[in-house]
């Protein structure tokens, strides 16, 4: 994945809604492509952020939200399930680094089809120093079941702490039942 950290998750699912729930707050507006995956949405949802969605693959729709709302988290699919549709990565690089936003791809249907030696396609762009986070679910072209996230040896550290698909710990509130 030509990366300097990874983080692997229970799933692909997991590694979405958690990195969301992570790195985003309500606080925190999260551009979203309207057909990127679900898992991608629900994260947004656990971080209790502001969804901004912006239309299928329309760089100037995405524009025109950021100049709106501000700095935020961008999210796409590299490859879209749902209709086969490629992104349009180098928009979406630009943009970001325009506005000084962090960028998650999600590379779960191009992982093993796009790029040299099936890296995907931000690595086939060259665009690996241009995308904070890319993630993906091993459950498709490797048929596996497991997910994962690039990013930073110390985000590695933090995600461990801070999503909640990483944290195995009991519950405060289930904690207190315990006790009691």
């Amino acid at each position: 994945m030509d990366a300097e950290a990874g983080v692997l998750c229970q799933s692909g699912w997991c590694a979405n809604t958690g990195l969301i729930q992570s790195i985003a707050n309500k606080d925190v507006p999260v551009y979203i492509d309207m057909l990127a995956h679900t898992s991608l949405w629900e994260g947004i949802h656990s971080a209790g952020a502001n969804a901004v969605p912006f239309m299928h693959n329309d760089a100037d729709h995405l524009r025109k939200q950021v100049k709106h709302h501000g700095a935020g988290v961008i999210v796409v699919d590299s490859l879209y399930s749902t209709s086969g549709s490629l992104c349009p990565l180098t928009e979406i690089v630009e943009i970001s680094e325009e506005n000084g936003c962090i960028l998650v791809v999600d590379e779960s249907h191009s992982l093993g089809t796009h790029g040299p030696h099936g890296k995907g396609l931000v690595v086939g762009l060259g665009l690996t120093e241009h995308v904070h986070f890319r993630t993906a679910s091993l459950a498709k072209a490797f048929a596996g079941r497991a997910g994962f996230i690039t990013c930073s040896e110390r985000f590695s550290e933090y995600f461990r702490y801070e999503s909640n698909p990483a944290d195995f710990q009991l519950h405060p509130a289930a904690a207190r039942y315990c006790r009691a």
